[in-house]
């Protein structure tokens, strides 16, 4: 599922436009509404996701 251009996720995030589709997450470029600063969104499709894989991918990410 795609998301659409404008929606607002968490009253938080704008999704601006979708960007690519990785291994498990679909990835948006979007904007912080509070700062306007650009930011990458992944949303993780759930009927993709190996729970372990991706606890372990998004601490690795997190951490860099």
């Amino acid at each position: 599922m795609q998301l659409a251009p404008l929606t607002v996720l968490q009253a938080r995030f704008a999704v601006q436009a979708f960007v690519t589709r990785g291994g498990m997450t679909d990835v948006y470029r979007g904007r912080e509404l509070a700062t306007d600063e650009q930011v990458a969104i992944k949303v993780f499709d759930r009927d993709r996701q190996q729970p372990d894989i991706l606890a372990e991918s998004y601490r690795r990410e997190v951490e860099a």
